[in-house]
């Protein structure tokens, strides 16, 4: 379920109504699950957590709900328009006070290479977090790295590329073992 968090105003909340089908079914989840929560703000979690609150109406963090993060910081990050590397970095969601109560987890399986065997798919995601790391190998005399080809997916649309990430979505995401 997409929420619109309202990041940049001053009061925190998410924009819906009390009475709409999704505050129906927060009041109601035990999970929620917040993917590629890198490029989020800070003050979207601080969002969540007062529409949560209110929404519930127990006085825990976030509602008493389990928020699930995923994401990878060693990855993308929040860019902001016209800002220094300080203010991307106060305004990422590790800079949040709420982190404090965050239990950190690590997964070192590779869904998709487990479930699909898909050796480049493993290959991509160990230079991946090699470079993440710092650990990819660089040019001794101007220490550059070079990416090879087999690293880059060349496409010429979106859809190419959604058909390239997510093969045979369209059949296969009713299948929860592939998912």
């Amino acid at each position: 379920m997409d929420i619109n968090v309202r990041a940049q105003t001053e009061n925190p909340i998410c924009n819906m109504s009390n009475r709409s089908g999704k505050a129906a079914i927060l009041r109601t989840c035990i999970l929620i699950v917040w993917d590629e929560c890198t490029m989020s703000y800070k003050k979207g979690l601080a969002d969540l957590d007062q529409t949560m609150l209110d929404l519930r109406n127990y006085n825990r963090i976030m509602g008493g709900v389990v928020i699930l993060l995923l994401g990878d910081f060693r990855q993308t990050q929040l860019v902001i328009s016209r800002a220094t590397p300080a203010d991307e970095l106060n305004a990422c969601l590790k800079a949040s006070e709420l982190c404090q109560y965050v239990q950190r987890k690590t997964s070192s399986t590779k869904m998709r290479v487990r479930v699909l065997g898909d050796i480049p798919s493993e290959n991509f995601a160990k230079q991946l977090l090699s470079l993440g790391d710092g650990i990819f190998p660089t040019q001794s005399a101007s220490d550059l790295i070079s990416i090879s080809s087999d690293f880059c997916v060349s496409v010429s649309s979106s859809k190419e590329l959604m058909q390239h990430v997510f093969p045979d979505i369209s059949n296969k995401y009713k299948d929860h073992h592939w998912l």
